[in-house]
């Protein structure tokens, strides 16, 4: 293999950069569409076409990308196969080392499930803006150092005060682990997706967002028009009811 690129360079050293730069310009989507988990399918559409493209205008053997694709997809599987497995020893550990925690601040899910609907059909009834993320198997710790530490048993009473116009915590949004409100004022990077509607505002891209990067699940309640909405695995449901509400809440929030 390297003396074929070397041969390459030598013989042909204009069509060994354009390689080179196609290589640089696939790894890099390669890398966020498997590892950041960001469902973007178009771009990869969109890169083999650009590929193809330069194939016909340069006449290119394509060799280094060849060989390229095959050490990154290798790097994909060695990431999926190893670190993910970590992850999830670690994630195994933490689980064990909290369980008594879990067991002293856990209220049933049901009432915690009947609670959020109450309190989040409220928001909406009353225009009040808000963001509410359930954190799953992936870990939220990046977004709750730079939050603010609430670490307290659910209540409706403070999941309102919380969200009231115009305090401190309102803008940002809430971090909840099972049963537990685990901090405030969370910001997460917003979604770029070309598709997302313009009418809906800096919260659905935000918990869009949080979605396109890990598991999180998360409700919105629109302070424009009240509507509800939620987002998982990098897509948004909007204009949901109650009944819809109860149902994605008793699915996607983990008593473990």
């Amino acid at each position: 293999m390297f003396e074929v690129l070397i041969n390459y360079v030598i013989n042909d050293p204009i069509s060994f950069t354009v390689d080179i730069l196609l290589t640089g310009f696939l790894g890099y989507l390669l890398c966020i569409t498997f590892l950041k988990k960001i469902k973007t399918i178009y771009k990869v559409l969109i890169t083999f076409a650009f590929v193809i493209l330069c194939v016909v205008l340069f006449n290119l053997e394509l060799k280094v990308v060849f060989y390229a694709f095959v050490i990154l997809m290798c790097i994909v599987c060695f990431y999926l196969v190893f670190f993910a497995n970590l992850e999830k020893v670690k994630s195994s550990s933490r689980k064990k080392n909290n369980d008594v925690t879990n067991l002293v601040t856990r209220i049933p899910k049901d009432v915690l499930v009947n609670s959020l609907v109450e309190t989040i059909t409220s928001f909406s009834y009353r225009k009040m803006g808000a963001i509410i993320t359930f954190e799953k198997h992936d870990s939220l710790n990046n977004y709750k150092r730079r939050a603010v530490k609430i670490d307290a048993d659910f209540s409706k009473e403070l999941l309102r005060t919380i969200f009231f116009p115009n305090t401190a915590l309102h803008d940002g949004a809430v971090i909840i682990k099972g049963s537990v409100i685990e901090c405030a004022a969370a910001y997460y990077p917003l979604s770029d997706n070309p598709d997302l509607p313009s009418s809906l505002g800096t919260r659905h891209r935000a918990a869009l967002g949080i979605s396109e990067e890990t598991d999180a699940f998360s409700i919105i309640v629109s302070e424009e028009t009240g509507s509800i909405s939620y987002t998982v695995d990098g897509t948004i449901t909007t204009n949901i009811s109650e009944e819809v509400l109860r149902d994605v809440l008793n699915e996607h929030i983990l008593y473990e």
